[in-house]
């Protein structure tokens, strides 16, 4: 008899906690699509991504928002980097003005245009023209400009025979050098399209004297460096003043002067 009641009592104690275990379930709620508010059950929210306690959907968005701004920073740096290039290219206040190179080298004849070393020679007697730059020496290459003065100098017109190196012939028979002329006459030469002058270069002017023949008579010039050919070019720097023969100046300070 206990044994029987005893089964009865462990059924019914079974029956009620199956019961109250099926209380505790709720049915899946299908949803309306038109309703924003409702739910479809915790895996359709895992699915939509939008409720999720650990905040991941939020991350990516974060992450989403920096790597557009990472973009346009970068875009932004990339176009102001290329800003940057032009202007460093097209040489604006960033890189300062340009300033002229010294090319030339002006010859001006400060003799009385009424003595000549010999007949027909009248003024310098200008052989050659060397720049020492570097360790290295330069003969002049180009006539600029060439201009004679009032005297006498029919027998040494040929301003070409100044260029190339000295021939320390000096013959006034047989000339090989241009002589100037006397007072107004000027010679201008440089040295190749790519030879500057630098402040401490050494110019060696070659002029027929007393060098060659110790019984010549000894004449007179100036020399200048400047950035132009033009005979009237105000921005000339004088190297040596009252040179005589063969005689040499060293390229003192030169100021810098704008490209117009």
């Amino acid at each position: 008899m206990s044994t029987v009641f005893l089964r009865f009592a462990l059924i019914g104690v079974f029956v009620l906690g199956f019961g109250f275990g099926l209380a505790g379930c709720e049915p899946a709620v299908e949803c309306d699509s038109s309703d924003p508010d409702c739910t479809a059950g915790t895996s359709n929210n895992n699915h939509n991504g939008s409720d999720n306690d650990d905040g991941s959907d939020n991350d990516n968005a974060s992450h989403d928002d920096s790597e557009n701004d990472n973009e346009n920073e970068s875009d932004t740096d990339r176009e102001n980097g290329q800003e940057d290039e032009n202007t460093n290219e097209n040489g604006d206040d960033d890189d300062g003005p340009a300033f002229a190179p010294y090319r030339y080298v002006m010859i001006v004849d400060q003799e009385d245009p009424g003595t000549s070393s010999a007949s027909s020679t009248a003024g310098a007697d200008i052989d050659a023209v060397e720049l020492v730059s570097g360790g290295s020496v330069s003969d002049a290459t180009q006539i600029e400009n060439c201009w004679f003065g009032d005297g006498d100098n029919s027998a040494a017109t040929n301003c070409s025979d100044a260029l190339g190196a000295p021939d320390n012939g000096c013959s006034p028979d047989a000339p090989d050098f241009v002589s100037l002329g006397g007072s107004g006459g000027i010679l201008v030469v440089s040295f190749g399209p790519d030879t500057e002058i630098f402040a401490g270069d050494v110019i060696i002017i070659y002029e027929c004297g007393r060098d060659q023949n110790p019984g010549a008579t000894d004449e007179h010039y100036d020399v200048w460096v400047g950035v132009s050919s033009g005979l009237d070019e105000p921005d000339y720097v004088q190297c040596m003043a009252d040179g005589t023969g063969i005689a040499q100046c060293t390229v003192p300070t030169l100021p810098q002067v704008p490209v117009e």
